[in-house]
């Protein structure tokens, strides 16, 4: 059920040549069970396989949810940053989370969980988990799982990328123009 007419969260969805990965991506998206609105801003970077026709039938089903770009020419191969020039511009809600087109999600409350902690600490910039990987060359899960709590910043940043991307959202005040992110506090749990 929805709250009220606001929109409280961005998906965005980066997809390039991913015709084997983008419904699972998209269904995992639509299937997020919340009581707030939020969209799908996929950007299809001038696919070459089906990829688009994927994201059309997907558009077509969820007309309210999903909010495509199809370009014609592949963006980032012209210097174009496709997150912080194309998409970023684009996002209407008070967060963003992110999920490219060969990522999934396999919690329907990811984004619900993720936003009731954004709503009772204004002190936190950023909710992030650990992700499992598919190794597809094994057909199988990794046995360990991506990501990790990192005290700081600095050492988020210097220290290895600690934040799977498919895990966060963050406040859209955050986001600067360049695409940097400057973030006071982090909240990291275990899933």
């Amino acid at each position: 059920m929805i709250e009220n007419e606001f929109m409280m969260v961005s998906v965005l969805c980066q997809t390039y040549n991913h015709e084997q990965y983008i419904s699972e991506c998209l269904q995992s998206i639509v299937a997020q069970k919340v009581n707030f609105r939020y969209e799908i801003l996929v950007h299809d970077d001038a696919s070459t396989d089906n990829t688009a026709n994927i994201i059309r039938k997907f558009e077509r089903e969820y007309p309210d949810l999903i909010k495509p770009i199809y370009q014609e020419v592949n963006q980032w191969s012209l210097g174009n940053k496709v997150f912080s020039g194309i998409q970023l511009p684009r996002c209407t809600g008070k967060y963003i989370a992110i999920c490219e087109g060969d990522d999934y999600w396999t919690d329907p409350l990811k984004l619900q969980k993720q936003v009731d902690i954004l709503e009772g600490n204004e002190n936190i910039g950023l909710v992030y988990a650990k992700a499992r990987v598919y190794l597809q060359s094994k057909c199988k899960y990794a046995d360990d799982l991506f990501g990790e709590y990192r005290a700081s910043l600095n050492e988020m940043i210097f220290k290895g990328n600690a934040i799977p991307t498919l895990t966060a959202m963050f406040r859209r005040e955050i986001a600067v123009e360049d695409g940097g992110l400057s973030i006071m506090v982090v909240y990291f749990w275990e899933v």
